[in-house]
């Protein structure tokens, strides 16, 4: 069996995947033998021979979800997704690797939906968040851009107005979860972090934000820090690229950077341990128009949290620190 690439300047976003067929069957079978702890041989032999059978219509266009640096995602069912690595081109190196079941690390964190149920060969198998929209700009919508004009457009016009107006629970879930993962370690020295290069690893399903795609790791603590939410969130504006400016979007800008800061200090995210982190905090600043260093910023939000350990106290006191930032450089909106 030959695996052609998809050629993706020619899907058909507007279609929606209609859930019967070898895809969905495939789908059923997968969904029972990820839940076992050890399926036998016949069970794992069935289900890769239907995912052969079942592949060419997985990787259908109107089954096309999103991309990323790795791999591409496809609906298998509304439970059910498939992210394929890119770079197989025949069965013997998509089947390479054979069966893996997935070792369910990650239940604890009620917004991640990125870890693996279980995989065969180059093809992981993961949960189906369903309907949602990528931070930044996805990359559906960049097929049908021409220029980086459009992208930006995009992101000043219609991402930052709509991820304003999540919920501020939303980004407490979602920024608990990635404190949570500054206490996880993968071994003795290595911790998880999650990829922050990708805007499109944090994404919006309803009104709840979410974390998808794999996690790395780093011999180092509490490097999920606030400057890295940042950089998925008010920096990047694809995965290879950044916004330069938020043009008239500067007041949405700010509002999810208020949540991002309220969210952070719920869970005492650290602001700035990677080398990188100040330089995001700068360009952030800048494009909010607030007219303070990143030191200077960071240190007043320290202090607040350092003199009022109890939440309840202290977050008057971070909105209260906001507010005034927001005033001093109101005239600059």
């Amino acid at each position: 069996m030959k695996i052609v690439p998809v050629n993706n300047t020619s899907r058909n976003y507007s279609k929606r995947p209609v859930f019967n067929g070898v895809v969905e069957d495939f789908g059923i079978k997968a969904g029972a033998v990820f839940t076992k702890s050890a399926p036998d041989k016949k069970e794992v032999e069935i289900l890769t021979q239907m995912l052969i059978k079942a592949f060419d219509e997985l990787i259908s266009p109107e089954r096309f979800i999103g991309s990323g640096f790795w791999g591409e995602v496809y609906a298998i069912d509304k439970n059910l997704a498939a992210k394929i690595s890119k770079g197989a081109v025949d069965t013997h190196e998509f089947l390479a690797g054979g069966f893996k079941q997935g070792k369910n690390v990650f239940a604890g964190l009620k917004t991640y939906f990125g870890e693996v149920l279980g995989k065969i060969g180059r093809v992981e198998i993961l949960k189906n968040i369903g309907e949602h929209i990528p931070a930044g700009v996805p990359s559906k919508e960049m097929k049908n851009m021409q220029s980086i004009e459009e992208c930006e457009t995009y992101y000043r016009e219609k991402y930052l107005p709509l991820f304003a107006k999540v919920p501020q629970k939303s980004y407490d879930a979602l920024i608990k979860d990635i404190a949570v993962l500054n206490k996880m370690k993968y071994s003795q020295d290595e911790y998880y972090i999650y990829d922050s290069r990708n805007p499109g690893n944090i994404v919006l399903a309803g009104d709840r934000l979410l974390l998808t795609d794999g996690m790395d790791t780093i011999n180092a603590s509490d490097y999920n820090t606030v400057g890295k939410v940042l950089e998925t969130m008010l920096y990047k504006l694809t995965s290879y690229r950044f916004i330069p400016d938020f043009g008239d979007n500067v007041s949405d800008a700010r509002e999810i950077f208020r949540k991002i800061i309220i969210a952070s200090e719920k869970a005492d995210l650290p602001y700035d341990t990677r080398i990188v982190d100040e330089d995001i905090w700068k360009v952030v600043l800048l494009n909010c128009k607030i007219n303070l260093k990143p030191d200077e910023f960071i240190f007043n939000l320290e202090k607040i949290r350092g003199n009022q350990p109890d939440i309840r106290k202290r977050l008057p006191e971070i909105e209260k620190f906001l507010d005034n930032v927001f005033k001093d450089n109101e005239s600059k909106l």
